[in-house]
């Protein structure tokens, strides 16, 4: 009997623990240098962890041209892969669906980047900034985007977020899109390749 109530009272202090918020702090500058801060806190504040990421630019002239064939066809198979049928339906639903369980506080931005092709530079701008656009109105702060068409392959800008999270209403939407036979061809597709 009391093994029974012990497992119920684990099951309730876990059931408990997901309808509490998770607060995440992240501060980004990427320019040459990445600096990458992410700050966790959960459970009224008694739990923090702090990440830091950091990297340094490379530059490398002779494996470059490898490098840039490598990124424009992983480019090219991520835009293949977005066209499998119903998976835009999914992650639209996936969105709508996260949406009540992530609430960004505070977002501020400011970004140039470049693919290093005109053609994927403008598809990804079409793609990002309409996104940006509705983000932008929909929370406080500033985002400031800016695409770079003369460029190399470059990401340069600032980053800072403040957003809260309910894992209970991001863990079942998460679960159901991963479910969805849209996620599951596509993932064939991905391998496939």
């Amino acid at each position: 009997m009391t093994s029974l109530i012990i497992i119920l009272a684990l099951l309730l202090l876990c059931i408990f623990l997901l309808f509490l918020p998770l607060e995440i702090l992240i501060l980004a500058r990427i320019s040459g240098n990445t600096d990458v801060r992410i700050r966790i806190t959960y459970f009224f504040q008694l739990l923090n962890w702090e990440f830091q990421l950091t990297g340094k630019k490379k530059n490398k002239p002779q494996a470059r041209k490898g490098l840039e064939k490598k990124r424009s066809s992983w480019i090219s198979r991520l835009y293949n892969l977005l066209q499998v049928e119903g998976l835009w339906n999914s992650i639209w639903t996936l969105i709508t669906r996260l949406k009540k369980g992530v609430r960004i506080e505070d977002i501020s931005a400011d970004a140039k980047f470049s693919l290093g092709d005109d053609y994927y530079t403008g598809m990804m701008t079409g793609l990002i900034l309409p996104l940006v656009l509705i983000l932008g109105q929909s929370v406080k702060g500033e985002i400031n985007l800016q695409p770079i068409f003369e460029e190399d392959l470059m990401l340069e800008g600032q980053l800072y977020s403040d957003i809260l999270i309910r894992p209970i209403k991001v863990l079942i939407p998460c679960v159901m899109f991963a479910c969805s036979p849209s996620f599951w061809r596509a993932g064939r597709k991905w391998i496939q390749k």
